[in-house]
C-alpha cells in the first residue's frame, strides 16, 4: 500500500516518526513531528491528481496561522521573502493555499520533506514582528538608561567574567555609582526576560550582597511573575518613560546614603 510504503520511506529519510492518515479515496494527512514557532502543527495533505501524479497542500493553514499574529505577508519585505522560499521549495501560492503540484509517486518522500521545510520557513515570519519588538525594546531601554546615568560608568550586557564566564547570569546594565556601589538594571518586556532577571538578581545577591538591583518594566506580566520579580528587585520602575527622571533620583539617593 502507498501509505505503508511512504511512511517507511519518510521514516528512513527523516529518522523520526511519520504517520499517514487516510481521509478519502485518494487523500492522506501527513503527520510529521515538526511545528511552527508557537508549537502549532503543520498541516500537510497529500492528494492524488487525475493524471496519476500527486500534490501536497496545506489547505490554507500556514497563511491562516500567520494571520493570527497579524502578519501582513503582502508587505514588501515579507512578500519577497515568502516568494523566494516558495520558489526554492517548488511551492505555489494558490490564493492562500500553498501547493506543491505534479509530484511523481517515486519522489513523494523527498517532496514531503522539502514541502515541510518550506512551510516551516514561511511560518518563521511569525517571529519577525516579535523579534523586531524585542530589538526595539532593548534599544529604548539602553537609550533611557544612558540618559539617566549620564557620566556614570555604564556597561550593557554585563556578566561576571570570573565567576560566570559563560554569561549565564546576564545583567542588562551595570551602573557604577559615584560611591562605587554597583546597580544592576534589568529591562523586562516578557515572561522569559522576567524569569531570567529574577534568577540573575538572586545569583548576584548571594555573590555580592552590597550590589543593588532595579527592574524596568516594558510590558504587562502575569501576576505571579510580576510578584516574583518585585520580591527579588530592590527597586522597580513601571515603564521606560519614567526612567530618565526616576532612575536618576534613585541613583542620587543611593549615592547620598
Amino acid at each position: 500500500m502507498l501509505s505503508v510504503h511512504l511512511e517507511e520511506d519518510l521514516r528512513d529519510r527523516l529518522k523520526t516518526a511519520v504517520t499517514l492518515e487516510k481521509r478519502g479515496l485518494s487523500d492522506y494527512q501527513v503527520l510529521l513531528p515538526f511545528t511552527f514557532p508557537d508549537g502549532d502543527a503543520l498541516k500537510i495533505i497529500l492528494k492524488n491528481d487525475s493524471d496519476g501524479s500527486w500534490e501536497l497542500t496545506d489547505e490554507g493553514h500556514t497563511l491562516m496561522f500567520l494571520s493570527y499574529y497579524d502578519i501582513d505577508v503582502e508587505s514588501k519585505g515579507r512578500r519577497e521573502f515568502a516568494d523566494k522560499v516558495l520558489r526554492s521549495h517548488s511551492i505555489e501560492d494558490r490564493r492562500g493555499r500553498l501547493v506543491m503540484p505534479s509530484i511523481p509517486e517515486d519522489e513523494l518522500a523527498p517532496a514531503v520533506f522539502t514541502y515541510a521545510q518550506g512551510l516551516l520557513k514561511i511560518g518563521d515570519l511569525s517571529m519577525w514582528k516579535k523579534e523586531r519588538k524585542a530589538r526595539e525594546f532593548v534599544q529604548k531601554f539602553r537609550d533611557a538608561v544612558s540618559l539617566a546615568t549620564g557620566k556614570r560608568e555604564t556597561v550593557f550586557d554585563y556578566f561576571d567574567r570570573e565567576n560566570d564566564p559563560r554569561g549565564v547570569y546576564l545583567v542588562d546594565s551595570l551602573v557604577t555609582l559615584t560611591n562605587r556601589r554597583g546597580l544592576y538594571i534589568y529591562g523586562i518586556n516578557s515572561e522569559d526576560r522576567a524569569n531570567r532577571a529574577a534568577i540573575s538578581i538572586y545569583h548576584y545577591e548571594k555573590l555580592a550582597p552590597s550590589t543593588l538591583s532595579c527592574v524596568i518594566y516594558g510590558a504587562d506580566l502575569g501576576m505571579k511573575t510580576r510578584c516574583r520579580v518585585d520580591d527579588a528587585a530592590d527597586k522597580t520602575l513601571s515603564s521606560l518613560e519614567v526612567v530618565p527622571e526616576r532612575l536618576e533620583q534613585y541613583m542620587k539617593k543611593l549615592e547620598a546614603a
